[in-house]
């Protein structure tokens, strides 16, 4: 689903239904643990959920890229803080953790019916 060639305007509608899905998951799971959302915390989870990032250097190129005022030092605590929380793995690349709360995927069907065809939720 995710490239790194690809803009957030090039993304089907059920991809960037699903991206907007799973950042709301990721912050609310952010604000359970107590942490604040920061616009520096949005933009790494940003990368992470709309490029395929095999390596901190790649999310801090694109983040660069984004906005210069977002340190090295403030990415590494993020994603370290994501991992903490479930949010995101770093097995062979960053991806977001496989969603396993079955409220959370109902939820997401349910607010999907109102957006999307039917027929493109069933590609998702």
């Amino acid at each position: 689903m995710r490239s790194t060639t690809k803009k957030m305007d090039q993304f089907t509608e059920a991809e960037k239904f699903w991206i907007r899905m799973q950042k709301e998951h990721i912050l609310q799971k952010l604000k359970n643990e107590g942490y604040r959302v920061t616009k520096p915390r949005i933009a790494v989870i940003d990368i992470i959920l709309e490029r395929d990032c095999g390596s901190c250097k790649e999310i801090i190129y694109w983040i660069s890229k984004m906005n210069k005022n977002i340190g090295t030092a403030t990415i590494y605590r993020t994603l370290n803080m994501l991992e903490e929380i479930g949010a995101i793995n770093r097995r062979s690349s960053y991806q977001v953790s496989a969603v396993e709360n079955e409220q959370f995927e109902d939820d997401i069907k349910k607010r999907a019916a109102a957006y999307i065809d039917p027929v493109i939720l069933q590609a998702v």
